[in-house]
């Protein structure tokens, strides 16, 4: 089964570049313009880890506008409605504890001011090639389920190890 698709397969394939035999990508390899497909809806997410927080370095201008406001600069749990923030919480929190990509398909769900379906790929980068201390977030708004607005709110969860890439 395919799960991962354009635009996010470009973003994932930057990803993999930027490893250079480390288990993370170091910070300080990260390019954004290597993820030019997905500028506008990339954020990228410091991890802080007593208490576990997040807090947005970048929050992507497209991603700000779906949603509703900005969050640069701001954390995580000052973001959107209690459910988006444990849900949020809980897949930044898998890829910061395990150093491993993770992906996750949102439909109908209210995020901020707006109900959406929306793909969420995020991946960590690390000071030292190792301790994920960075997230690169991308969301993405899907529509390949065309009758999602009569379905319940339901999340797709995708871990590093179930990602296979579409063909090109």
């Amino acid at each position: 089964m395919d799960v991962l698709r354009p635009p996010l397969t470009g973003a994932y394939d930057a990803w993999l570049r930027l490893r250079l035999g480390t288990p993370v990508p170091r910070r300080g390899d990260f390019d954004p313009l290597q993820f030019r497909g997905v500028l506008g809806m990339l954020s990228l997410l410091e991890v802080f880890r007593d208490p576990v927080r997040f807090r947005y370095r970048i929050h992507g201008t497209e991603t700000a506008r779906w949603v509703g406001y900005d969050l640069t600069g701001k954390y995580v749990d000052e973001g959107a409605n209690k459910a988006w923030i444990e849900m949020a919480h809980d897949h930044l929190g898998q890829v910061a504890n395990t150093g491993r990509p993770a992906l996750e398909r949102h439909f109908n769900q209210i995020i901020g001011h707006r109900n959406l379906n929306v793909e969420a790929l995020v991946m960590p980068l690390a000071t030292d090639g190792r301790q994920p201390d960075f997230l690169i977030s991308i969301l993405v708004p899907h529509s390949s389920d065309p009758l999602w607005k009569a379905q319940p709110p339901r999340t797709e969860r995708f871990s590093f190890d179930e990602l296979t890439v579409a063909a090109r």
